[in-house]
Protein backbone atom coordinates (compact mmCIF):
# COMPACT_ATOMS: atom_id res chain seq x y z
CA UNK A 1 0.00 0.00 0.00
CA UNK A 2 3.03 2.31 0.40
CA UNK A 3 1.93 3.28 3.93
CA UNK A 4 3.98 2.76 7.06
CA UNK A 5 2.97 -0.40 8.99
CA UNK A 6 1.16 1.50 11.74
CA UNK A 7 -0.94 3.45 9.24
CA UNK A 8 -1.62 0.36 7.14
CA UNK A 9 -3.00 -1.45 10.17
CA UNK A 10 -5.22 1.51 11.11
CA UNK A 11 -6.66 1.70 7.58
CA UNK A 12 -7.25 -2.05 7.54
CA UNK A 13 -9.01 -1.96 10.92
CA UNK A 14 -11.15 0.96 9.73
CA UNK A 15 -12.25 -1.02 6.65
CA UNK A 16 -12.84 -4.19 8.64
CA UNK A 17 -15.16 -2.41 11.05
CA UNK A 18 -17.13 -0.91 8.16
CA UNK A 19 -17.15 -3.90 5.79
CA UNK A 20 -16.73 -7.01 7.94
CA UNK A 21 -14.32 -9.94 8.37
CA UNK A 22 -14.08 -10.60 4.62
CA UNK A 23 -11.58 -7.75 4.53
CA UNK A 24 -9.29 -9.60 6.94
CA UNK A 25 -9.73 -13.30 6.09
CA UNK A 26 -7.63 -13.42 2.88
CA UNK A 27 -4.82 -11.60 4.66
CA UNK A 28 -4.76 -13.76 7.79
CA UNK A 29 -1.41 -15.56 7.20
CA UNK A 30 0.32 -12.31 6.22
CA UNK A 31 -1.11 -10.43 9.19
CA UNK A 32 -0.15 -13.21 11.59
CA UNK A 33 3.49 -12.98 10.50
CA UNK A 34 3.36 -9.18 10.41
CA UNK A 35 2.23 -8.89 14.05
CA UNK A 36 4.98 -11.25 15.18
CA UNK A 37 7.52 -9.20 13.25
CA UNK A 38 6.32 -5.82 14.52
CA UNK A 39 6.41 -6.99 18.14
CA UNK A 40 9.80 -8.66 17.83
CA UNK A 41 11.38 -5.71 19.62
CA UNK A 42 9.55 -6.91 22.73
CA UNK A 43 9.84 -10.67 22.60
CA UNK A 44 13.17 -11.34 20.88
CA UNK A 45 16.43 -11.83 22.70
CA UNK A 46 18.57 -9.14 21.10
CA UNK A 47 21.91 -7.67 21.99
CA UNK A 48 22.70 -4.05 22.57
CA UNK A 49 23.29 -2.41 19.22
CA UNK A 50 20.57 -4.30 17.37
CA UNK A 51 18.04 -2.06 15.70
CA UNK A 52 15.10 -3.05 17.84
CA UNK A 53 16.57 -4.03 21.19
CA UNK A 54 14.68 -2.61 24.18
CA UNK A 55 15.71 -2.27 27.77
CA UNK A 56 13.26 -0.75 30.24
CA UNK A 57 12.47 2.82 29.27
CA UNK A 58 15.26 2.98 26.71
CA UNK A 59 15.39 1.72 23.18
CA UNK A 60 18.88 0.80 22.07
CA UNK A 61 18.72 1.44 18.35
CA UNK A 62 20.58 2.72 15.33
CA UNK A 63 19.07 6.14 16.04
CA UNK A 64 16.30 7.92 17.90
CA UNK A 65 13.98 8.05 14.89
CA UNK A 66 14.41 4.35 14.22
CA UNK A 67 13.73 3.52 17.85
CA UNK A 68 10.59 5.65 17.94
CA UNK A 69 9.33 4.05 14.72
CA UNK A 70 9.99 0.57 16.11
CA UNK A 71 8.01 1.28 19.25
CA UNK A 72 5.20 2.99 17.32
CA UNK A 73 4.86 -0.04 15.05
CA UNK A 74 4.82 -2.41 18.02
CA UNK A 75 2.10 -0.33 19.68
CA UNK A 76 0.10 -0.31 16.43
CA UNK A 77 0.40 -4.10 16.17
CA UNK A 78 -0.90 -4.58 19.71
CA UNK A 79 -3.74 -2.12 19.14
CA UNK A 80 -4.66 -3.84 15.89
CA UNK A 81 -4.58 -7.26 17.55
CA UNK A 82 -6.87 -6.06 20.31
CA UNK A 83 -9.28 -4.44 17.86
CA UNK A 84 -9.38 -7.52 15.68
CA UNK A 85 -10.21 -9.80 18.61
CA UNK A 86 -12.88 -7.36 19.73
CA UNK A 87 -14.54 -7.26 16.29
CA UNK A 88 -14.09 -10.89 15.27
CA UNK A 89 -13.05 -12.97 18.31
CA UNK A 90 -12.16 -16.29 16.67
CA UNK A 91 -10.53 -14.81 13.58
CA UNK A 92 -8.75 -12.19 15.64
CA UNK A 93 -7.44 -14.76 18.10
CA UNK A 94 -6.05 -16.95 15.31
CA UNK A 95 -4.19 -13.98 13.83
CA UNK A 96 -3.05 -12.21 17.00
CA UNK A 97 -2.31 -15.00 19.47
CA UNK A 98 1.14 -16.07 18.14
CA UNK A 99 2.54 -12.55 18.61
CA UNK A 100 0.83 -11.97 21.96
CA UNK A 101 1.95 -15.32 23.33
CA UNK A 102 5.57 -14.53 22.46
CA UNK A 103 5.30 -11.16 24.20
CA UNK A 104 3.63 -12.51 27.35
CA UNK A 105 6.19 -15.30 27.60
CA UNK A 106 9.00 -12.80 28.21
CA UNK A 107 7.19 -10.63 30.78
CA UNK A 108 8.63 -12.50 33.79
CA UNK A 109 12.19 -11.30 34.18
CA UNK A 110 12.28 -8.79 31.32
CA UNK A 111 11.78 -5.02 31.46
CA UNK A 112 9.45 -3.91 28.66
CA UNK A 113 9.66 -0.33 27.44
CA UNK A 114 7.17 1.59 29.55
CA UNK A 115 5.02 2.96 26.66
CA UNK A 116 4.37 -0.62 25.55
CA UNK A 117 3.37 -2.11 28.90
CA UNK A 118 -0.26 -0.96 28.92
CA UNK A 119 -0.88 -1.93 25.24
CA UNK A 120 0.63 -5.38 25.92
CA UNK A 121 -1.72 -6.12 28.81
CA UNK A 122 -4.72 -4.54 27.10
CA UNK A 123 -4.22 -6.85 24.13
CA UNK A 124 -3.50 -9.89 26.29
CA UNK A 125 -6.62 -9.23 28.36
CA UNK A 126 -8.74 -9.58 25.25
CA UNK A 127 -6.89 -12.78 24.31
CA UNK A 128 -7.38 -14.25 27.79
CA UNK A 129 -11.10 -13.46 27.67
CA UNK A 130 -11.46 -15.47 24.45
CA UNK A 131 -9.00 -18.18 25.49
CA UNK A 132 -9.15 -18.53 29.32
CA UNK A 133 -6.40 -21.17 29.43
CA UNK A 134 -3.95 -18.98 27.52
CA UNK A 135 -1.52 -18.63 30.43
CA UNK A 136 -1.39 -22.40 30.92
CA UNK A 137 -0.68 -22.81 27.21
CA UNK A 138 1.94 -20.07 26.95
CA UNK A 139 4.03 -21.52 29.79
CA UNK A 140 3.10 -25.19 29.24
CA UNK A 141 6.71 -26.31 28.66
CA UNK A 142 8.30 -24.06 31.27
CA UNK A 143 9.54 -25.88 34.40
CA UNK A 144 8.74 -22.73 36.40
CA UNK A 145 5.20 -22.42 35.08
CA UNK A 146 3.61 -21.58 38.43
CA UNK A 147 6.05 -18.78 39.16
CA UNK A 148 5.80 -17.39 35.63
CA UNK A 149 2.00 -17.28 35.67
CA UNK A 150 1.96 -15.68 39.12
CA UNK A 151 4.49 -13.10 37.93
CA UNK A 152 2.44 -12.14 34.86
CA UNK A 153 -0.75 -11.76 36.91
CA UNK A 154 0.96 -9.75 39.64
CA UNK A 155 2.61 -7.45 37.11
CA UNK A 156 -0.65 -6.97 35.22
CA UNK A 157 -2.63 -6.04 38.32
CA UNK A 158 0.13 -3.68 39.41
CA UNK A 159 0.15 -1.97 36.00
CA UNK A 160 -3.60 -1.37 35.80
CA UNK A 161 -3.94 -0.24 39.42
CA UNK A 162 -0.93 2.11 39.41
CA UNK A 163 -2.79 5.22 38.30
CA UNK A 164 -0.86 8.52 38.18
CA UNK A 165 -2.26 11.30 40.35
CA UNK A 166 -2.95 13.54 37.33
CA UNK A 167 -5.35 10.95 35.90
CA UNK A 168 -7.44 10.97 39.06
CA UNK A 169 -8.12 14.68 38.52
CA UNK A 170 -9.53 14.11 35.02
CA UNK A 171 -13.00 12.61 34.74
CA UNK A 172 -12.40 11.29 31.22
CA UNK A 173 -9.00 9.81 32.05
CA UNK A 174 -10.46 8.23 35.18
CA UNK A 175 -13.17 6.52 33.12
CA UNK A 176 -10.64 5.15 30.64
CA UNK A 177 -8.45 3.92 33.50
CA UNK A 178 -11.45 2.19 35.05
CA UNK A 179 -12.33 0.55 31.72
CA UNK A 180 -8.83 -0.95 31.47
CA UNK A 181 -9.05 -2.14 35.07
CA UNK A 182 -12.49 -3.67 34.50
CA UNK A 183 -11.32 -5.50 31.37
CA UNK A 184 -8.36 -6.94 33.26
CA UNK A 185 -10.53 -7.97 36.20
CA UNK A 186 -13.21 -9.67 34.08
CA UNK A 187 -10.63 -11.54 31.99
CA UNK A 188 -8.80 -12.77 35.08
CA UNK A 189 -12.02 -13.79 36.87
CA UNK A 190 -13.11 -15.76 33.82
CA UNK A 191 -9.72 -17.43 33.47
CA UNK A 192 -9.62 -18.42 37.15
CA UNK A 193 -12.93 -20.25 36.69
CA UNK A 194 -11.41 -22.39 33.93
CA UNK A 195 -7.82 -22.85 35.03
CA UNK A 196 -7.22 -24.72 38.29
CA UNK A 197 -3.55 -23.80 38.08
CA UNK A 198 -4.30 -20.09 37.81
CA UNK A 199 -6.75 -20.37 40.72
CA UNK A 200 -4.07 -22.05 42.82
CA UNK A 201 -1.13 -19.74 42.08
CA UNK A 202 -2.88 -16.37 41.72
CA UNK A 203 -6.50 -16.86 42.77
CA UNK A 204 -6.27 -14.96 46.04
CA UNK A 205 -4.61 -11.97 44.40
CA UNK A 206 -7.25 -11.91 41.67
CA UNK A 207 -9.98 -12.24 44.28
CA UNK A 208 -8.59 -9.24 46.18
CA UNK A 209 -8.30 -7.27 42.93
CA UNK A 210 -11.94 -7.97 42.06
CA UNK A 211 -13.03 -6.78 45.50
CA UNK A 212 -11.13 -3.51 45.04
CA UNK A 213 -12.68 -3.03 41.59
CA UNK A 214 -16.22 -3.59 42.84
CA UNK A 215 -15.70 -0.93 45.53
CA UNK A 216 -14.18 1.45 42.99
CA UNK A 217 -17.07 0.93 40.57
CA UNK A 218 -19.55 1.88 43.29
CA UNK A 219 -17.75 5.16 43.91
CA UNK A 220 -17.63 6.09 40.21
CA UNK A 221 -21.34 5.32 39.55
CA UNK A 222 -20.83 4.89 35.79
CA UNK A 223 -23.53 3.47 33.53
CA UNK A 224 -22.91 1.65 30.24
CA UNK A 225 -23.47 4.76 28.12
CA UNK A 226 -20.79 6.64 30.03
CA UNK A 227 -18.34 3.76 29.59
CA UNK A 228 -19.11 3.46 25.86
CA UNK A 229 -18.61 7.19 25.36
CA UNK A 230 -15.29 7.09 27.18
CA UNK A 231 -14.12 3.96 25.33
CA UNK A 232 -15.08 5.15 21.85
CA UNK A 233 -13.52 8.59 22.08
CA UNK A 234 -15.29 9.57 18.83
CA UNK A 235 -18.97 10.19 18.28
CA UNK A 236 -21.16 11.04 15.30
CA UNK A 237 -21.64 14.50 16.84
CA UNK A 238 -17.93 15.11 16.32
CA UNK A 239 -17.33 13.43 12.95
CA UNK A 240 -20.71 14.03 11.31
CA UNK A 241 -22.21 11.88 8.56
CA UNK A 242 -20.41 9.84 5.93
CA UNK A 243 -17.87 7.00 6.45
CA UNK A 244 -16.47 8.44 9.69
CA UNK A 245 -19.97 8.85 11.08
CA UNK A 246 -20.79 5.28 10.10
CA UNK A 247 -17.58 4.12 11.74
CA UNK A 248 -18.38 5.96 14.97
CA UNK A 249 -21.89 4.48 15.06
CA UNK A 250 -20.68 0.93 14.42
CA UNK A 251 -17.91 1.32 16.98
CA UNK A 252 -20.41 2.49 19.61
CA UNK A 253 -22.74 -0.43 18.85
CA UNK A 254 -19.85 -2.88 19.11
CA UNK A 255 -18.85 -1.43 22.48
CA UNK A 256 -22.41 -1.68 23.81
CA UNK A 257 -22.31 -5.43 23.18
CA UNK A 258 -18.73 -5.91 24.41
CA UNK A 259 -18.85 -8.31 27.39
CA UNK A 260 -15.74 -6.70 28.86
CA UNK A 261 -17.79 -3.53 29.28
CA UNK A 262 -21.26 -4.91 29.93
CA UNK A 263 -20.73 -7.78 32.38
CA UNK A 264 -21.11 -6.90 36.04
CA UNK A 265 -17.93 -7.03 38.11
CA UNK A 266 -19.91 -8.23 41.09
CA UNK A 267 -21.48 -11.04 39.07
CA UNK A 268 -18.10 -12.10 37.69
CA UNK A 269 -16.57 -12.07 41.15
CA UNK A 270 -19.39 -14.17 42.60
CA UNK A 271 -19.01 -16.71 39.80
CA UNK A 272 -15.27 -16.88 40.37
CA UNK A 273 -15.70 -17.42 44.12
CA UNK A 274 -18.33 -20.11 43.56
CA UNK A 275 -16.24 -21.92 40.96
CA UNK A 276 -13.02 -21.90 42.99
CA UNK A 277 -14.16 -22.08 46.60
CA UNK A 278 -12.36 -25.40 47.14
CA UNK A 279 -9.22 -24.38 45.27
CA UNK A 280 -8.44 -21.01 46.80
Amino acid sequence: SGLEPDLSLKVLQFNALLLGPQVIEPLAPTLRDMLVSLTRCIHSEQKAGDDTSMDGDNIISGGTDRGVTTMRNATAALSFGHGLMQMFPDLGLSISSPAIAKVVAVIPGKAIASPLVAPVFNCFGRMLWISPNALDEIFANDPNIDEKIASVVSTWISVVTSVPANIMTSSQAQKISFINQKKACLSLCSAVCRSPRLARVAGKEIQNFSGQMIAFELTLKLDLDALVEAASGTTRKVVGDGPLGDLATQNAEMLKSDPLLTISLREASLRMNAATQFDM
